[in-house]
């Protein structure tokens, strides 16, 4: 199950004490949001790094690619808003409710010459998905196929070090049509990365405060697309709570700090 982990950090930070939530291999955090499917457009963003099964502490082997399977729903990681419901399910199963977000079917941790940094959640051929889905049926799905640009990415980092040892993607949420059969997402993606070469760039402060800072600003590049939210017939329910689950069975997700906004 889930722990709790106290990481000693850049005493600069938080009086050197990160506080994380870790998730073992297939296990997710889903959070409701405060002011549940009554939004039209929000902001998601977290800091996240991952270890080895070994310790919490440990990171990742370099030039190495971590493959969650793919293929059945529990075999690819999220990243998005879904649907709260008692019973927990994952996006695309049945019985479920709705989602829209990152698709994660694999991260390649890549470190070669002068790229440290080119350690992508993709499918192994550069392509990143975004998807829409209500229960088990999928209501959208964009690939995006530029291999050097788009696909999202973690730094590089040593998970044990003091400093630069966690990354930040984010995802803004809007709603188009809201309500009616036409209802639509447009999601973008996005990087705390340079802008001339996409490479992610590693996080020290890792408090709340810096995330909304990002959040808000714009130091962050990214890309946009627009996916269908509705049945054909009917708008589907929007969704009312933050989730990110880790497919990856050879490695912990650590969840450093997480943030959602409403803007409208």
């Amino acid at each position: 199950m889930a722990t709790i982990y106290k990481k000693t950090i850049d005493p600069t930070v938080q009086d050197g004490l990160d506080t994380s939530v870790v998730l073992e291999p297939s296990e997710y955090y889903q959070e409701p949001f405060a002011f549940g499917s009554s939004w039209t457009e929000i902001k998601l963003g977290m800091f996240i790094s991952y270890t080895t099964l070994s310790d919490l502490n440990t990171p990742l082997p370099s030039s190495s690619s971590i493959d969650s399977g793919g293929a059945a729903a529990d075999g690819f990681s999220y990243f998005g808003a879904i649907q709260d419901a008692v019973t927990k399910f994952l996006p695309m199963e049945s019985g479920g409710g709705s989602y829209v977000g990152q698709r994660l079917p694999e991260e390649d941790f890549i470190s070669t010459g002068d790229s440290p940094n080119y350690n992508r959640f993709e499918d192994g051929a550069g392509y990143s998905t975004m998807i829409s889905t209500d229960g088990s049926s999928e209501l959208g799905n964009y690939t995006e196929a530029s291999f050097t640009t788009r696909a999202p990415r973690l730094p590089f980092t040593n998970a044990g070090d003091l400093v630069d040892f966690s990354g930040y993607i984010g995802i803004n949420l809007k709603v188009l049509d809201a309500g009616l059969s036409t209802q639509r997402i447009e999601i973008e993606s996005c990087l705390f990365a340079n802008d001339d070469d996409w490479r992610e760039q590693a996080i020290t402060d890792i408090t709340i405060g810096n995330l909304k800072g990002l959040m808000n600003g714009s130091d962050y590049i990214a890309y946009t697309t627009t996916l269908d939210f509705n049945d054909g017939a009917t708008a589907t329910t929007l969704p009312d709570a933050f989730f990110f689950y880790n497919a990856f069975q050879d490695a912990r997700a650590r969840l450093h700090a997480i943030a959602v906004k409403k803007i409208l």
